[in-house]
């Protein structure tokens, strides 16, 4: 059942509905990003550089797949010709849909691509804290 109101999911798309969808996603990733960038920034996140390894592993799996996507994004919004009247504005909506779609998509690769930097980032001030603790013992130990 639809609510006769021509347009109204799609109007919705660019601003509404789809950040409904997406961009709760969208923003979790932003977030994460941003709270490792903090924690490597003031050294309170140093992770394993094994543990780096596969979480950079999955977030570009994930990414080539964001990618791929967008690769195909232009089916997203292209014009549909589903006739006048009325079909053109279901085709319209469709192609506004389509394109919030799209960039949405792109967001999310570079938000993936920005938390890769930032684990990345992590394993540098692991390694930064394991040769501290090691120079600490050998200084310990007299050496």
């Amino acid at each position: 059942m639809t609510s006769g109101k021509v347009g109204s999911f799609a109007d919705k798309a660019t601003g509404g509905t789809w950040d409904g969808i997406f961009g709760v996603g969208l923003g979790a990733i932003v977030d994460a990003a941003k709270a490792v960038s903090v924690a490597v920034e003031t050294q309170a996140l140093s992770v394993d550089p094994h543990l780096v390894d596969s979480m950079i592993k999955k977030l570009t799996e994930m990414k080539d797949v964001v990618d791929e996507v967008v690769r195909d994004a232009a089916n997203l919004s292209m014009d549909t010709k589903l006739g006048g009247g009325y079909a053109e504005q279901i085709s319209q909506g469709n192609r506004t849909f389509g394109r919030a779609a799209q960039q949405t998509l792109k967001d999310v690769a570079k938000a993936i691509d920005d938390l890769k930097t930032q684990i990345e980032k992590s394993r540098a001030t692991y390694k930064a804290v394991d040769q501290s603790h090691a120079d600490s013992i050998k200084k310990l130990d007299g050496k």
